[in-house]
C-alpha cells in the first residue's frame, strides 16, 4: 500500500536519497541516546558517592547483557585462510574481466542469496551478472527470468548476449526452490555449448563456449 512518503520520494528533491524512510529512526535514536545520557548524569549526581558508582556499574552490566547476543565474538577466532569451493577456486586464476553468472538467481522474496556470491567474487574480482542492491537496472528482471531457466535455449541465448563466459550452478538453491537439481545438471552436462570444469556439493562450474561462425 503506497504511503504518503511515496509522494515525497517521487516528487520532492532530496527525499529520493532515502529509499527506506524507517532509516530515519537512526537519527531519532541518536537524539534519544543523548537525552538518556543527560538524564543518567542527573540521576547519578542526585545519588552521589558510592551509590552513584553502584548504579553506574549495574546499568553497565545490564547494557552489556542486552547487547551480548549481537556482539560478533566469533570474529576474533582464527579459522586460518579462507578455503574456496572448487568452482570459485578455479575462477580466481582467470582474467578479472571474465563475466560470470550464477543460477538460480535470487528471488524478490529472498534477495540475500546473492550476498555470499558477491563476497566470493572479490577473490578474483570477476564481473558478476548477479547482484543485490537497493536499485536494479531496468532489464534485470528480464535477465533473471531468462537465465534462471538454465539450461533452456532462452537462457543460453541470454548468456551469449551478455557475453557470459562462466556459469555457476547451485544445486541446493534449486532444491530449496522445489526444482530437480539433478535433472538440471544432467541437462547442462548434455548441452554441447557448455563445458563442465569443476564441481563440489556447493557449486558446479561450466564454461560457456562462444558461438561458432555458422551458429
Amino acid at each position: 500500500m503506497p504511503l504518503p512518503y511515496l509522494l515525497l520520494y517521487e516528487h520532492v528533491p532530496g527525499f529520493g536519497n532515502l529509499r527506506v524512510p524507517a532509516r530515519m529512526w537512526i537519527i531519532v535514536m541518536l537524539c534519544v541516546a543523548v537525552l538518556a545520557a543527560l538524564g543518567l548524569r542527573a540521576l547519578l549526581e542526585r545519588l552521589g558517592g558510592g551509590r552513584a558508582l553502584l548504579a553506574l556499574a549495574a546499568l553497565s552490566i545490564v547494557a552489556a547483557l542486552e547487547f551480548l547476543p549481537t556482539l560478533p565474538v566469533d570474529r576474533f577466532i582464527d579459522r586460518g585462510p579462507q578455503k574456496l569451493e572448487a568452482a570459485y577456486a578455479y575462477l580466481t586464476d582467470k582474467d578479472p574481466d571474465s563475466v560470470v553468472a550464477e543460477v538460480p538467481f535470487a528471488s524478490r522474496d529472498d534477495p540475500f542469496r546473492e550476498t555470499p556470491r558477491m563476497y566470493r567474487s572479490t577473490f578474483g574480482f570477476w564481473r558478476l551478472v548477479n547482484g543485490y542492491a537497493s536499485y536494479f537496472p531496468d532489464d534485470y528482471g528480464e535477465t533473471r527470468s531468462a537465465i534462471s531457466s538454465f539450461p533452456s535455449p532462452e537462457s543460453l541465448a541470454q548468456l551469449q548476449r551478455l557475453r557470459v563466459e562462466y556459469i555457476i550452478v547451485h544445486p541446493e538453491d534449486y532444491a530449496e526452490d522445489g526444482k530437480d537439481a539433478d535433472a538440471i545438471l544432467r541437462a547442462a552436462d548434455a548441452e554441447p555449448t557448455l563445458e563442465h570444469l569443476a564441481a563440489d556439493r556447493e557449486a558446479t562450474l561450466y564454461r560457456v563456449r562462444p558461438p561458432t561462425d555458422n551458429s
